[in-house]
């Protein structure tokens, strides 16, 4: 099902995509189940859920950074810029280039960074896995990467290591460290989640700004519609490791078709005006383990909307209102 809506060419483009992680002998559990999902070129996509409906690990399929040991992963199809690649699991090469055609800015950025090494030494090896130069040349561009993504006396930050710079900084060499290359697709997955609100807002600024000078691709993964609706073109839902809704970020937002989106929005503070107390979605997300036990739409035990129907089959991803919702009763918007 081609939940692309945008008359742009994809840049990326994945069908069928499924995930499956070991839980005992031979036990599966599946975190990503046929998904399907587009990135047109120059485009910002929002890829949306709560923690656990398999956001990340999607991300890191695309990547090739999927473990070898006690994974497994499959797609239909799964084409870049007109060739294809990878998702098998596994740290080997899967087609692309990471860091020239895709690259990524990780959640947790003094995780992400080797703490032994300076932010200089990290800069410096980055460039030199694609650029035939010396030292001393890649250091200077390695300062100018810095002074791009807005990072303050760039030199003497060269030598600190990653445990010196707050986290906002460290996010910012994150950026810095994931453009280096000029890839076509960034994939940013929830990097301003340990960000105050201040700091927050100019890393989601500095992204949104280089995206819009690179004209790169950006596939950004959050739980907050709030941020989506500021960056995004286009915005995928995701639910227990399933597609629940997509559609242009402003139709999504505006007029929301699936009761999990709904719910999502109407749990967020100044999204649509309203005062007093927040509504709250019934129940809990199932844990990736319990995904096989729900024999029709996986949201049904939270839904108030759900019938027999949705309790027993699983509903098909189905062009709605200028979208694809895979709901047996879309409709309602946020006044439902």
């Amino acid at each position: 099902m081609n939940v692309m809506t945008e008359t742009r060419p994809p840049l990326v483009s994945v069908r069928g995509l499924d995930v499956a992680f070991a839980m005992g002998r031979n036990a599966w559990f599946t975190a990503v189940d046929g998904i399907d999902l587009d990135v047109g070129q120059g485009e910002a996509v929002g890829l949306v859920g709560e923690s656990g409906c398999g956001k990340t690990v999607t991300a890191l399929a695309l990547m090739g950074l999927l473990p070898e040991l006690g994974c497994r992963a499959q797609a239909g199809a799964a084409v870049f810029a007109g060739r294809e690649f990878s998702v098998r699991p596994g740290y080997g090469p899967n087609g692309l280039a990471r860091g020239r055609d895709v690259s990524m800015v990780f959640q947790d950025a003094l995780a992400a960074l080797d703490p032994v090494f300076t932010i200089g030494a990290q800069l410096v090896e980055a460039i030199r896995v694609y650029e035939d130069c010396t030292k001393d040349v890649a250091r200077e561009a390695a300062i100018a990467a810095l002074a791009r993504v807005g990072i303050p006396d760039p030199e003497s930050r060269m030598r600190a290591y990653p445990h010196h710079l707050s986290g906002g900084m460290r996010q910012r060499v994150m950026i810095a460290m994931a453009l280096l290359h000029k890839p076509r697709l960034l994939i940013a997955d929830e990097p301003t989640t340990a960000l105050d609100v201040t700091i927050q807002a100019q890393v989601l600024s500095l992204v949104d700004r280089l995206r819009r000078e690179s004209g790169m691709s950006i596939l950004f993964i959050t739980h907050d519609l709030g941020i989506v609706g500021q960056l995004t073109d286009r915005v995928v839902v995701m639910y227990a490791g399933r597609i629940a809704e997509a559609g242009p970020t402003e139709r999504v937002l505006a007029r929301p078709q699936h009761p999990y989106t709904i719910g999502l929005l109407l749990s967020m503070p100044g999204m649509h005006g309203r005062a007093g107390r927040l509504a709250a979605i019934p129940g809990r997300v199932p844990s990736p383990a319990e995904f096989a036990s729900i024999p029709g739409c996986r949201f049904a035990p939270r839904c108030l909307r759900a019938d027999e129907c949705c309790r027993s089959e699983v509903p098909p991803l189905s062009e709605v209102a200028g979208g694809w919702v895979a709901c047996h009763h879309p409709g309602g918007g946020t006044d439902a």
